[in-house]
């Protein structure tokens, strides 16, 4: 890569293949790029990019998704790189166990968002665990030496947002991300700090059938809508191509 290089993007090819890459035996490292646009888990593994602020996780084609290995790639990329990333936007890519391992390494993160397609299908549930179990760990604090209150994931996460273009799963109370974890997540984040970084939440679901979350209770409602009324950027919402839009806060 060139010395100088600040924003490279490597895009992918066929459906649940991805385009021929040459990918160096050894590891390639830039200095300066800060901005880096890929999917392929080959090719992020094989890089070292200290200057690294934000990762943009794409297909970039209506007709792909990114392949399996993408976040073990990414989890490589960024334990070798040591950056500050600021941003992370995921497309299309399925999560897995390496997800919260991956969040670990960049706690200087302040924009997270992701968005699933299965356009016509219901959401797996599979996905739906591995999101509830990084949004428990979301909602886990310790006290810092000072004696206040630090989450342990992502302490300085501004906006989260969730796209899903999917029909609701049969158990939409776990599966759905949004919950009454989720509901703790987002209130701990923002009543636990005199000035919280969290600014900005926001959830959309697509679907031809609305999602109901069952499992957002209505304190928990009620409590989103007062961090709302405090200022706090919140959207939650379900489209749905036979019943219109659903605005839950």
């Amino acid at each position: 890569m060139s010395p100088n290089l600040q924003t490279f993007c490597s895009k992918a090819g066929h459906r649940h293949q991805v385009a021929s890459l040459s990918i160096p035996s050894a590891r390639v490292v830039n200095t300066s790029l800060r901005e880096l646009y890929a999917c392929d888990g080959a090719f992020l593994g094989s890089l070292v990019l200290p200057a690294l602020e934000t990762i943009s996780i794409n297909p970039f084609s209506d007709e792909t998704t990114c392949p399996p290995n993408t976040l073990s790639g990414l989890r490589t990329l960024l334990s070798q790189s040591h950056c500050s990333l600021t941003r992370l936007a995921m497309v299309d890519v399925t999560p897995d166990h390496h997800l919260s391992a991956v969040l670990e390494l960049v706690p200087t993160l302040m924009s997270l968002a992701f968005e699933q397609s299965y356009i016509g299908q219901s959401w797996p549930e599979p996905d739906g665990d591995v999101y509830q179990e990084l949004i428990s760990r979301m909602k886990t604090t310790t006290v810092d030496s000072s004696g206040q209150p630090r989450h342990l994931l992502l302490p300085n996460l501004k906006k989260l947002s969730f796209t899903i273009l999917a029909d609701p799963p049969r158990d939409s109370d776990f599966h759905s991300i949004v919950n009454h974890d989720f509901a703790e997540m987002v209130i701990s984040r923002w009543d636990s700090y005199d000035e919280p970084s969290l600014s900005s939440v926001s959830v959309e679901y697509y679907s031809s059938s609305p999602w109901k979350l069952p499992g957002l209770l209505p304190v928990d409602i009620a409590n989103l809508k007062r961090c709302k009324t405090e200022e706090l950027d919140i959207v939650i919402r379900s489209h749905a191509s036979s019943n219109g839009t659903i605005e839950y806060v």
